[in-house]
């Protein structure tokens, strides 16, 4: 069992830098009457920017999550995972050695796979979470960043 802060990680994320515990599986109206979050609509999601937090003894990130307003699981929106990405050559690689060593270290080693010449992942399945890092190249080399519920 992996704790951080006192919480389990097979309960939710703990945002080490305020203390916020976000429970997973509770609704995002729930959490949003606990933390200062900003929403946004994209047409066919919304958007819910909780914003930069610590995660994981120390990882800092810009954290989000995504619900597809057209998907019969995300009616409710119950939270089962937030991500990270950044787009742009330089700070996606840096971001995948940085991300990479530091779940790592926490973590042990994941299973990385070499998707093509440009692209790679990592994943690590620990305590019923997933966490699935991957960088792609998509006219530039993007990062996506995801900590889930399975």
């Amino acid at each position: 069992m992996y704790v951080f802060g006192g919480k389990y990680l097979s309960e939710g994320i703990l945002l080490e830098d305020n203390g916020h515990f976000f429970k997973w599986n509770r609704t995002i109206r729930s959490l949003r009457k606990e933390n200062i979050i900003k929403e946004e609509s994209a047409g066919d999601r919304t958007i819910y920017y909780w914003g930069k937090h610590q995660v994981f003894n120390g990882l800092d990130l810009e954290l989000f999550s995504f619900y597809w307003n057209h998907k019969l699981e995300s009616i409710n929106k119950r939270f089962n995972s937030i991500e990270f990405k950044v787009v742009g050559d330089k700070v996606s690689e840096s971001y995948f050695d940085l991300i990479k060593n530091h779940i790592d270290g926490v973590f042990g080693k994941g299973i990385e796979n070499i998707l093509s010449d440009a692209d790679k992942s990592v994943e690590w399945n620990r305590d019923g979470v997933k966490l699935y890092l991957l960088l792609f190249e998509q006219f530039v080399y993007k990062l996506s960043f995801r900590i889930s519920k399975e």
